[in-house]
């Protein structure tokens, strides 16, 4: 599951840390089990004479990020070069790409503890977070261009939040168009989701 398993002591007699974070891990792995929030914290287990704090493996969380964004480019790409009726308003395709790599990145590392989880309810978990996922980094990445409507409408002091809420309902009606009028587009994004889960799914199960 990918977890950093903390012990420690707060009174009385019985196992060690090492003996005790050994034995939950083991316990996770064997149950398979992935309690992770959105925050990465997975719980506070009280074990004897011991807490049991466990987190997700911050390597997991940066990893996600990587591939997500790496989604996220290939759906842009996909979008620019096959896309549906709203692909002749997008920008460049290096800029697409680009502002699409780092939302969808930014997206993929807060919500990590979503992806790549085992068995069934992993993969349902997996479907619900990814649209999700696909909505915040579509937002995050068309902050730039909110941030140059928000300059000529306010001015400077037009800020991050003019942004936000300028662009965001762009960002989400240009992939929401891709998706839904191409099939290329939406081959791509479900493939990227589907290697996402895989990849994380596979370093879960092999970090813990």
């Amino acid at each position: 599951m990918g977890a950093l398993i903390v012990v420690q002591h707060i009174a009385g007699k019985g196992k060690g840390k090492g003996a005790v974070a050994s034995e939950i891990a083991q316990d996770l792995h064997k149950r398979q089990i992935s309690l992770c929030t959105s925050l990465g914290h997975i719980g506070i287990v009280n074990k004897g004479n011991l807490i049991v704090t466990c987190f997700i493996n911050p390597s997991i969380r940066l990893h996600s990020a990587i591939l997500t964004g790496i989604g996220g480019g290939a759906t842009a790409q996909a979008m620019s070069l096959w896309g549906g009726d709203l692909a002749r308003f997008l920008p460049p395709t290096w800029l697409l790409t680009l502002t699409a790599v780092f939302g969808a990145a930014c997206a993929g590392a807060i919500l990590a503890s979503a992806l790549g989880r085992s068995g069934l309810i992993g993969v349902v978990i997996c479907i619900l977070a990814w649209p999700v996922a696909t909505a915040l980094g579509a937002a995050i990445a068309a902050v730039p261009f909110g941030l140059s409507v928000a300059d000529m409408r306010y001015g400077v002091a037009g800020g991050f939040v003019t942004a936000m809420r300028e662009a965001a309902p762009l960002g989400l009606l240009a992939v929401g168009d891709g998706i839904t009028t191409s099939w290329v587009v939406a081959a791509v994004w479900v493939l990227s989701a589907a290697l996402v889960h895989v990849v994380l799914r596979t370093e879960r199960q092999v970090s813990i």
